[in-house]
């Protein structure tokens, strides 16, 4: 039957399908772009860390004949971390709007495919589908910023498989400052109230899932109401 809750429910989808699902879309191409861009200083960065290490042990002039190398380490470091930085607060509100986002399709979605298993094969198909399909989409957002926190792991470890511990005082102060620098975590966050990684993601499916059960009880005590 054609009622108000039918059109209402044309017109949410029309709404999604014309401005929240392109929103999404964009998102996802822009934060791996965004991820790709800081993860190539931090590999520019690891290869200026393993030329030092390859010329201490090559027999070179020395890793730590002059603190520069190390003062330029921090410098580059320091300029990925304020680069990082500024993309959050450039892409605070889009990482919001993504979550929320998709938060709520995996949670409709959910309550779409219980309201129209074994009563409209079609629909079910492709409501299963699109659950996938955003889930999927969003596991691999999240996992790109949680290879952008690896990477930075990785950069930490290569500065101190450095043998800093034979060089003089003066430079073991620097390589102090080099280890701080590298320790700072480079993530992709809103506000520093929730962290895109695959820990926020299960949090997601938790809460969507939890969205789902309360309006699947709605929903029940709303026809028991009725009947």
């Amino acid at each position: 039957r054609r009622d108000t809750k039918h059109y209402l429910i044309i017109l949410f989808c029309a709404l999604w399908f014309l401005s929240a699902a392109p929103a999404a879309v964009a998102f996802n191409s822009l934060l791996p772009y965004r991820v790709s861009v800081v993860t190539s200083g931090l590999k520019v960065l690891q290869g200026r860390v393993r030329e030092l290490r390859d010329t201490k042990e090559g027999g070179g002039v020395g890793l730590m004949s002059s603190s520069w190398d190390l003062r330029d380490i921090i410098r580059i470091h320091q300029q990925i971390i304020r680069l990082n930085g500024k993309m959050n607060k450039s892409l605070s509100a889009p990482i919001f709007i993504y979550r929320a986002i998709t938060n709520f399709a995996v949670c409709f979605l959910m309550f779409l495919i219980n309201q129209v298993l074994g009563k409209d094969t079609l629909l079910t198909f492709l409501a299963f589908t699109f659950l996938i399909m955003t889930i999927s989409i969003a596991l691999v957002v999240f996992c790109g910023s949680e290879y952008l926190q690896s990477k930075n792991d990785e950069l930490t470890y290569e500065i101190y498989d450095l043998p800093w511990y034979r060089q003089p005082p003066p430079v073991r102060k620097i390589f102090v400052m080099v280890l701080a620098e590298a320790n700072r975590p480079l993530t992709v966050t809103w506000k520093a109230l929730f962290t895109i990684n695959l820990q926020s993601f299960m949090q997601m499916l938790n809460t969507a899932y939890s969205y789902y059960t309360l309006m699947k009880s709605v929903h029940k005590g709303d026809v028991d109401l009725r009947g």
